[in-house]
């Protein structure tokens, strides 16, 4: 799909990563910032669904890749990077 006029385009993948990211069991921080003590909650490996973290990382892929020449200052985007990062460790 190209979304050439439309800035909701892109962000929609973002969504759709976030929702499968949930679905698998992947505790990113949507809107809030680690804890101070450094520390997050991992679920087990065991539990994580990798068919839906693969959707996820294809969708913040397709994000990214839509993005490519955005500002990297954007914190949505600096967010989304973080958020693909901890997607990307379990």
């Amino acid at each position: 799909m190209h979304y050439t006029n439309c800035h909701l385009g892109p962000l929609a993948h973002l969504q759709l990563g976030r929702a499968y990211a949930l679905q698998a069991g992947v505790p990113i921080l949507v809107g809030a910032k680690a804890p101070t003590n450094g520390k997050l909650h991992r679920v087990s490996q065991h539990s994580v669904d990798e068919g839906n973290r693969s959707k996820a990382i294809a969708a913040y892929e397709d994000f990214f890749n839509l993005w490519k020449d955005a500002d990297p200052n954007i914190p949505i985007l600096q967010q989304a990077k973080n958020e693909f990062k901890l997607l990307k460790s379990y």
